[in-house]
């Protein structure tokens, strides 16, 4: 099972609890068709909502600004060659204005996504390091579940509790998809030193962003919570772990 029905799994079976309530308390005070009719409402509703919504719900809390070529030609410029020489879908690029070292990718679909940049992540990093976040970040934007992971930040962002969102990130999300996603960005990049070198610079300065949520924590780069309470390590094993598998290569 992918993320994307683990994710519709999980929203049905929110809706389905939300529902069975709302039937009770409406028969109580009326015929059981009427109660299970808006029960049947409501449940559309929710599902609705979430799925329709679910970029918006992922990323709640964030203000990125968009950024065009003129604003940024250095970034841009690392992009262009990204997607012009491995046919990646043209992604819309953003900065959030935050001195915390990280990124995040969210979208409907592949032809459908978002890079988040931090600004101080821009500001820290040189080209070739720049170039291994956007390998990385395109990868994930390319894969057939960025939708899936998005439309989970969105379910999960409705869920009670820091409990059973860590419960439902472990069942959600495969143990390795992190080292994975990086694997497969420098097999485009050909160059894992690169990549390597912007990790430790993520690891020597703070990837902790404010506006970021436990529900969509796992789209980011790197930890961008900073409490192993609420997170768990299938979602962002230590950063001094994604160093050493790149170093080896």
């Amino acid at each position: 099972m992918n993320i994307r029905k683990q994710a519709l799994l999980l929203l049905a079976v929110l809706a389905d609890i939300v529902a069975v309530v709302v039937f009770l308390l409406v028969w109580l005070v009326a015929n059981w068709w009427i109660a299970l009719i808006v029960a049947l409402i409501l449940w559309v509703a929710i599902v609705g909502f979430v799925y329709v919504s679910r970029e918006t719900l992922a990323m709640s809390g964030m203000a990125p600004r968009g950024v065009t070529a003129e604003d940024n030609p250095h970034l841009a410029s690392v992009l262009d060659g990204l997607v012009v020489a491995h046919g990646f879908d043209r992604p819309d690029v953003q900065l959030l204005n935050s001195s915390a070292t990280n990124a995040a990718v969210v979208g409907r679909d592949s032809r459908n996504t978002k890079l988040i940049l931090t600004t101080g992540l821009v500001d820290e990093l040189d080209r070739l390091e720049i170039e291994g976040v956007l390998a990385h970040l395109l990868t994930a934007a390319g894969s057939a579940d960025i939708g899936g992971a998005t439309l989970a930040g969105a379910v999960l962002s409705i869920l009670p509790g820091s409990g059973l969102r860590k419960k439902a990130i472990e069942w959600m999300f495969p143990e390795h998809f992190r080292i994975d996603t990086d694997l497969a960005a420098v097999g485009y990049t050909r160059y894992p030193p690169s990549f390597a070198a912007s990790l430790e610079k993520l690891a020597a300065a703070d990837t902790t962003v404010p506006m970021a949520r436990t529900a969509n924590a796992h789209l980011w780069l790197a930890d961008p919570i900073g409490d192993p309470a609420v997170l768990t390590e299938r979602v962002h094993p230590p950063l001094n772990l994604r160093i050493s598998i790149l170093r080896e290569l």
